[in-house]
C-alpha cells in the first residue's frame, strides 16, 4: 500500500491548503486526455497537444439534487439527446464558444444551482519538458538556484514550444526522458544552441540566468536524475492527477464517469491514508448521474480555453480581447466570477501544471473582459 498521509500534509503546508479537509461532493470529467505522450519517428505521438484538464463541478456537504431539467431548458436541450454535452452549448475554437447564448445560460445555471469549480489542468508538453530543469539544478553545485526554478522552467520552455517538431526530434535523438550521465553534455549543448537562436524571446536577465544552468549540464556535472527513465515515453498516464484529488481533499465524495482504464491504474496504485485504504471515490454512469454529466461543459470550456492561450502569441491575445463582442465579454466575466469565487471557497479546488506566463495570461484575458 502507498501511504499518502505525509506528502498530503507537505502539500497542505506548502500551499497553505486550509480547507483540504472540508467534506464536499466532487463531480468529474476531463478533456483532452490523450492517455500517454510519447515520441515517435515522425514527432509526437499526439500532434500539437493539448491542455489536459481534469475537474467538473462540486458543493458543500453529501451529495443534493441537481436541476438538470433547468438547465436543459434553459439550453434547450432535444429531447433526443441522452445526455448534455459541451457540444450540445455550441461549437468552433474558444472565441466562437464563449460568444454562444447558450454557454451564458449554462454559466447562470451554475450560479443559481451554487455549484463550484475544480480542476486539475495539465500542459502537457510543459510538464514532460520541465525535469530538464529540475535535473540540473538538483546538483548540488546548483543548489543555489533553486529559488528561480520556477521561472527557469518558463524560459526553457518558451524557447522549446516555438517549434514542437524540432523539440520531439531533439527528444527522440536523445532518447528522453531517459538521459545518461554521459549523453548530457551532447543534449544539454544543443538546448543551449536553441537558447542563442531565440535569445529574443527572453529578457536579458533570464536569458544569461538560464544560460548558465545549461552551461553547467553542458560542462558534464554530475546529473543523475533522469536516469533510469523509459526513452520516448514523456507522460505514462495522468491518473496522478486523479489520485492526488482523492487524497488531497480525502474528506470529499468524489465521483467520476465509467473509465475502466483510470479504475484499473487507480487500484493499481492501492492509496492509503495511514492504515485506512483511500475509498472515498465511485465511478458512475454519467447519464444517470447530472453531477457528472454537467461536468463535461464545464471541464470542455477550461480546456479550450488555456489551450487557446497558450497556442495564441500575446499579440493577437491582446487584439482578441479588443475586439470581444457584448455577450463574449458577458460570460467571460460570469466565468472569471466563477473561477474566482471557487477558489475563495476553497483554493485546493484548482491546480495548474503549466507555465507560469500562460497562467497570467489567462488571468488578464478574463479579468480584462
Amino acid at each position: 500500500m502507498a501511504d499518502i498521509s505525509r506528502v498530503r500534509e507537505l502539500t497542505i503546508q506548502l500551499h497553505g491548503l486550509a480547507k483540504a479537509d472540508a467534506a464536499y461532493t466532487l463531480y468529474y470529467d476531463e478533456t483532452n486526455n490523450a492517455r500517454r505522450l510519447h515520441v515517435t519517428p515522425d514527432g509526437f505521438n499526439v500532434r500539437d497537444p493539448a491542455c489536459f484538464v481534469l475537474g467538473g463541478v462540486g458543493h458543500a456537504g453529501p451529495p443534493r439534487p441537481l436541476d438538470i431539467a433547468a438547465l436543459h431548458k434553459a439550453v434547450r436541450l432535444q429531447p433526443t439527446a441522452k445526455e448534455l454535452k459541451l457540444e450540445h452549448l455550441g461549437g468552433g475554437d474558444f472565441l466562437k464558444l464563449i460568444g454562444g447564448q447558450k454557454v451564458a445560460a449554462y454559466l447562470a445555471w451554475m450560479k443559481d444551482q451554487d455549484l463550484f469549480v475544480h480542476y486539475s489542468a495539465v500542459d502537457p508538453v510543459y510538464w514532460s519538458t520541465v525535469d530538464i530543469v529540475d535535473a540540473i539544478i538538483s546538483d548540488d553545485q546548483m543548489g543555489h538556484m533553486t529559488l528561480f526554478g520556477g521561472s527557469l522552467k518558463d524560459d526553457l520552455y518558451t524557447v522549446l514550444r516555438i517549434d514542437l517538431d524540432h523539440l520531439a526530434d531533439l527528444y527522440r535523438r536523445h532518447g528522453y526522458p531517459n538521459i545518461a550521465q554521459d549523453a548530457w553534455p551532447m543534449f544539454a549543448g544543443e538546448l543551449l544552441d536553441i537558447l542563442e537562436a531565440r535569445e529574443e524571446l527572453l529578457d536579458h536577465f533570464n536569458y544569461y540566468t538560464l544560460k548558465g544552468v545549461l552551461q553547467h549540464a553542458a560542462r558534464g556535472a554530475t546529473l543523475a536524475y533522469l536516469e533510469r527513465e523509459a526513452a520516448n515515453t514523456l507522460i505514462d498516464s495522468f491518473v496522478d492527477f486523479f489520485a492526488e484529488r482523492f487524497w488531497l481533499l480525502k474528506n470529499a465524495t468524489h465521483v467520476l464517469d465509467v473509465e475502466p482504464f483510470i479504475r484499473k491504474r487507480l487500484d493499481a496504485l492501492d492509496l492509503c491514508d495511514g492504515d485506512r485504504p483511500i475509498t472515498n471515490f465511485r465511478f458512475d454512469d454519467s447519464k444517470a448521474e447530472p453531477g457528472v454529466q454537467v461536468s463535461d461543459p464545464i471541464v470542455g470550456l477550461l480546456g479550450k480555453f488555456l489551450t487557446y492561450i497558450g497556442r495564441t502569441d500575446p499579440e493577437d491575445l491582446a487584439n482578441d480581447a479588443q475586439d470581444l463582442s457584448p455577450l463574449q465579454r458577458a460570460n467571460l466575466s460570469a466565468l472569471n466570477e466563477l473561477l474566482d469565487r471557487s477558489a475563495e471557497e476553497n483554493p485546493a479546488f484548482m491546480k495548474n501544471v503549466m507555465a507560469a506566463t500562460d497562467l497570467q495570461r489567462a488571468r488578464d484575458f478574463l479579468e480584462g473582459a
